[in-house]
């Protein structure tokens, strides 16, 4: 895959276009501790794949964690 890059939309927590892979997305929330955190999502089978425990101090951090996890899974 060669864009590995994270398309937001604005105003919510879903995305739905991560680089080059389709059906696949995720949701990003903050935490009461303003720690970021996410959910992987499908658009089809199961909605949630995949629940990160991890919390992360920035976006940038978090959006590498799934690009990491989209590109071993």
């Amino acid at each position: 895959m060669s864009d590995r890059s994270i398309k937001w939309g604005k105003g919510s927590s879903f995305n739905i276009n991560i680089g080059q892979i389709n059906g696949w997305g995720a949701e990003r929330y903050r935490t009461l501790d303003n720690k970021w955190k996410f959910l992987i999502t499908k658009n089809s089978g199961e909605w949630y794949q995949h629940f990160d425990d991890r919390e992360f101090d920035t976006k940038e951090e978090m959006d590498e964690a799934i690009l990491e996890w989209m590109w071993s899974n």
